[in-house]
């Protein structure tokens, strides 16, 4: 992680005090510069949810009172479709993780629970257990379902599973039942890694099975239609409805799914203890956000910027206020190096990023290059400039940002990047 940070604290404290004021400005005015420049339903909101990813670091009376008013608000349902599925998802995983104590006689390390507190509302590590079996038994289903569908040899019957019913009843799948618990388990994380809940022990030891859930996930999403037929970037070609094998539904499902996983990666990248290994977090985040960098589709593309700048912004975030953010005057302050090390993780994930980066730039600058392996080399290029023009001015380090533009000069003197200004016009 070296590569983009000054092993002197003396100097990265003279670089924060120089970038503090600017950055400060540019955190209050997300909504017209980074995340105005996504129009993606994955930035609503934006930066002002990045209290959620200091959850973690919340006095736990306080993260015990906040998780109450969480699990009210997933059962809280309005008259929108995607609040209603998400409201009946939440009841029935909030009632399987209540019987499921009762049946194992107790709370057996399942998070704080006081002797006050009401016997019918789940802890967060009992909720999180209960999201991560039910997505697992639904992921199973669709697996078997895609594979059945795979070992039929006949052509016919073949193009008949692939046609409009099939497809839409695995967008469905993904939309009514899918999409909602990934939004329950994207809210409950940050309280499973809360320092008071065993120091998120029970997030850190199950990083893996949920990274590998969402990675499949992504799989399976990118087995459905996407809505480009021909597979190529570019300007919106839409399905003709009257072709007999209307796929418009299911690539809708894919869309909403994948912009939905990178939401909850984005969250699990940022809230996880320290403990976790810098390879589970680098494969959990080029298994997801960063391929989706390159999507053909430009929401889908777009919502992977947006997240991306959304680590950076979290990671660049000053966390001078965060003791008086995790204490009051009732509580005694957070450990200290709960603080920073929550923070150091968090600089590791845009540490990946920035890095990933760097390989794409200087891999083009090398290469140059024409035909098929020139152009798409061009088109990675294209995606990480644009996404790089609006994080880099939340870089928590000067020196990230110097770096990126001696690279991007060196680009301009080089040779041509090739015709791709119409790859994001939508």
């Amino acid at each position: 992680m070296g590569r983009f940070r000054s092993d002197s604290s003396a100097s990265r404290s003279l670089t924060s005090a120089h970038t503090h004021g600017t950055r400060s400005m540019a955190a209050s005015s997300t909504g017209s510069t980074a995340l105005g420049f996504f129009p993606s339903s994955s930035l609503q909101g934006g930066s002002s949810n990045l209290h959620e990813y200091d959850i973690p670091i919340l006095h736990p009376s306080e993260a015990s009172s906040g998780f109450a008013a969480l699990l009210r608000d997933l059962q809280g349902a309005s008259h929108e479709a995607k609040t209603v599925r998400r409201a009946a998802c939440a009841a029935a995983l909030v009632e399987t993780a209540v019987e499921r104590r009762g049946n194992d006689g107790g709370d057996n390390n399942n998070g704080d629970r006081d002797s006050g507190d009401d016997e019918k509302m789940p802890t967060p590590n009992e909720m999180f257990v209960a999201t991560l079996a039910a997505l697992t038994a639904v992921q199973t289903a669709l697996e078997n379902k895609q594979q059945q569908q795979q070992q039929n040899d006949d052509p016919a019957t073949m193009m008949q599973e692939q046609s409009s019913p099939s497809m839409n009843d695995t967008a469905s799948e993904l939309e009514n039942t899918v999409i909602p618990l990934l939004e329950i388990l994207r809210r409950i994380l940050p309280y499973v890694a809360n320092y008071g809940n065993n120091r998120g022990a029970l997030l850190a030891h199950q990083l893996g099975t949920v990274s590998r859930s969402l990675r499949l996930f992504v799989a399976m999403a990118y087995a459905l239609p996407a809505g480009t037929p021909d597979g190529k970037h570019g300007r919106k070609k839409r399905l003709n409805n009257n072709d007999g094998n209307n796929h418009t539904g299911a690539a809708s499902g894919a869309n909403a799914l994948l912009r939905q996983i990178l939401k909850t990666t984005t969250t699990l990248l940022l809230v996880p203890p320290s403990s976790v290994s810098e390879k589970d977090v680098a494969k959990l985040l080029h298994g997801t956000i960063i391929p989706m960098f390159h999507d053909a589709r430009p929401k889908v593309r777009k919502a992977a910027w947006g997240c991306a700048t959304e680590i950076v912004i979290a990671a660049s975030a000053s966390h001078s206020a965060s003791p008086s953010i995790a204490s009051s005057m009732e509580h005694d302050p957070v450990p200290e190096h709960v603080v920073a090390a929550h923070s150091q993780h968090k600089k590791r994930v845009a540490d990946f990023l920035w890095e990933y980066c760097q390989a794409v730039l200087t891999s083009k600058r090398k290469s140059g290059g024409g035909g098929a392996m020139g152009k798409e080399s061009s088109t990675k290029l294209m995606h990480v400039l644009r996404f790089l023009a609006a994080s880099l001015p939340f870089a928590d380090d000067e020196r990230i940002r110097v770096k990126f533009g001696e690279v991007c000069l060196v680009l301009v003197g080089g040779a041509g990047m090739g015709d791709n200004d119409d790859d994001d016009r939508d």
